[in-house]
């Protein structure tokens, strides 16, 4: 949207732009940043281009969600971390939402849990996963046994409550979760048929998998092993077909039916080498087979998160060090967006540390977050983050050049160090793996990040130093055969410009497919666009 003001003569007095997310595969363009209330900057979806609403483990159970269960329910705890929740407010909050364009998810994982999953496993044993013994099997994350006393509580906490049984009068203690055999083709159909009537419901048009819909070891009902083989690949096999039904029938009305998973390529790393059986056949370690993530990839509107909850600010792991995030991000890129089409988004990125309440440049974080948000351009990542006015300039410039950075097309150049040479001061950039080809109908453009390299061992959202606007970068561009019809630099803006992003249409000086530009000033990101039409 564009605004301008012109005086009686025709000049333009004034002009502001915005752009929003409106793409019908809305995970394409996923900005999953929080709004916080602040007293020093107007916080909205509109200033924080937040596109989608989701809320963790919210749910009376974490798998075989019934609305018949809730849809009388005034106020329940969930099963997982205990939340009182209103449920005739939760739906009319993503009701509300969804008239703005802002689209709603809700968790679920493949473990039954709460009063409403114990009471669906009692109707349906066979779907429940047991160990060696008979008992339920046990949650290997979250797991905890279940109290048969307060599961036979009622499941309504607020005036309506009813207790026919004062002993049965008990408050639900949170973990008490049970996988699913999701070696069951009809268990994994419940599941889903669930989730597609609760999100009618609930106003949702997307659901998050914590994990995925892989199958865990264990023991069926009549106590055989859910995998009689225990054979790798036959576990692959189920895996495939689980992610493959359940994207199946969400999907099937609604094509953007989002399908959201927890599936970072390390964690994945880490979880299939201590032989967690649901990752098998995500084409990493071990694996001959890349099956599983095929099934849950090869769909419109899927995202995979990649979990970094402390990376800002405490610890001292991979993501800790900027150096070793990049890293990181250009081998989730390389996996799930270059390699399956996907999208990936990092999070949630805890900015707790700073005052929201303070602003300035030397407050909210501000270096830290624009040195990190211009690796999250560099490497096709979306945010999920609590918001902050230092995103800003990130999220805006993702809105507005979403097609540069997340468009199916856009595809890594291989050979980028033959195509592209950036001339810089020793030290200052990272530009090397940020180099994509995106064809068009005419032509194709070279997109070149470049990345400021941070001052400092670890992130800080304590420093306060700005660097200097870098000047003097030069890109040489081999070009060939194809016309060169122009060149743009594109940055998000610095705190003390208006907050626009800054386009800059360079000049060109151009020999024998050879052309050199120079790159305008920057401090923390810049996108160079060479615009080529083919002969």
């Amino acid at each position: 949207l564009e605004v301008r003001f012109v005086d009686a003569a025709g000049t333009v007095v004034d002009t502001w732009q915005e752009h929003y997310a409106v793409a019908a595969e809305w995970f394409r363009v996923h900005q999953h940043t929080t709004n916080a209330a602040m007293k020093s900057y107007t916080v909205d979806p509109w200033v924080t281009y937040f596109n989608q609403s989701h809320n963790f483990a919210s749910e009376p159970s974490e798998w075989g969600v019934r609305v018949d269960g809730v849809k009388e329910l005034e106020q329940y705890i969930s099963s997982q971390p205990l939340y009182r929740l209103y449920m005739h407010h939760r739906r009319a909050r993503y009701a509300a939402l969804k008239r703005q364009g802002i689209m709603g998810t809700f968790y679920q994982n493949t473990h039954y849990s709460g009063q409403m999953g114990y009471e669906m496993i009692r109707e349906y044993p066979e779907y429940a996963l047991y160990d060696p013994n008979g008992q339920f099997a046990l949650d290997p994350v979250y797991g905890g046994y279940p109290n048969p006393m307060e599961l036979a509580s009622p499941l309504e906490t607020g005036p309506k409550r009813q207790v026919a049984k004062p002993y049965l009068d008990r408050k639900l203690s949170s973990w008490q979760h049970g996988p699913a055999n999701m070696a069951r083709e009809d268990a994994v159909r419940y599941m889903a048929e669930c989730i597609k009537e609760y999100a009618a419901f609930l106003n949702c048009d997307g659901i998050y998998v914590d994990g995925n819909v892989g199958v865990f070891a264990g023991y069926a009902y009549d106590g055989r092993s859910a995998v009689p083989s225990g054979k790798r690949e036959d576990y692959i096999a189920l895996n495939a077909r689980n992610h493959r039904i359940f994207s199946e029938i969400l999907k099937a009305e609604n094509p953007n039916f989002g399908t959201w998973y927890n599936w970072g390529k390390r964690g994945v790393e880490y979880w299939t080498e201590w032989g967690t059986t649901t990752y098998f056949g995500s084409g990493v370690g071990q694996d001959t087979s890349d099956a599983t993530v095929r099934a849950a990839a090869g769909w419109k509107n899927v995202m995979f998160l990649d979990e970094q909850q402390h990376t800002l600010y405490q610890g001292d792991g991979d993501t800790r060090y900027p150096e070793r995030l990049l890293a990181h991000m250009c081998e989730n890129r390389d996996y799930l967006v270059q390699g399956y089409g996907a999208n990936v988004i990092m999070g949630y990125l805890s900015n707790g540390t700073i005052s929201h309440d303070e602003p300035g440049p030397d407050r909210w974080g501000w270096a830290t977050h624009n040195y990190f948000g211009a690796l999250f351009l560099a490497t096709q990542h979306h945010v999920a983050s609590w918001f902050v006015p230092s995103w800003r300039p990130t999220l805006q410039f993702m809105a507005r050049y979403s097609r540069f950075l997340w468009a199916p097309d856009v595809k890594t150049l291989p050979d980028d160090q033959q195509t592209i040479a950036v001339h810089a001061p020793a030290g200052e950039i990272w530009w090397q793996r940020f180099v994509y080809k995106r064809e068009r109908e005419d032509g194709y453009d070279v997109i070149v990040h470049l990345v400021r390299i941070p001052p400092y061992k670890m992130w800080d959202l304590q420093w306060t130093v700005e660097p200097e606007p870098l000047a003097g970068v030069t890109i040489d561009a081999q070009i060939g055969a194809g016309q060169l019809q122009s060149v743009t630099a594109l940055r998000p803006y610095h705190y003390e410009e208006a907050q626009q992003p800054v386009e800059t249409r360079l000049q060109v000086q151009a020999s024998n497919g050879q052309s050199q530009i120079t790159v305008p000033p920057f401090r923390y990101h810049t996108m160079v666009v060479f615009r080529v039409k083919a002969q």
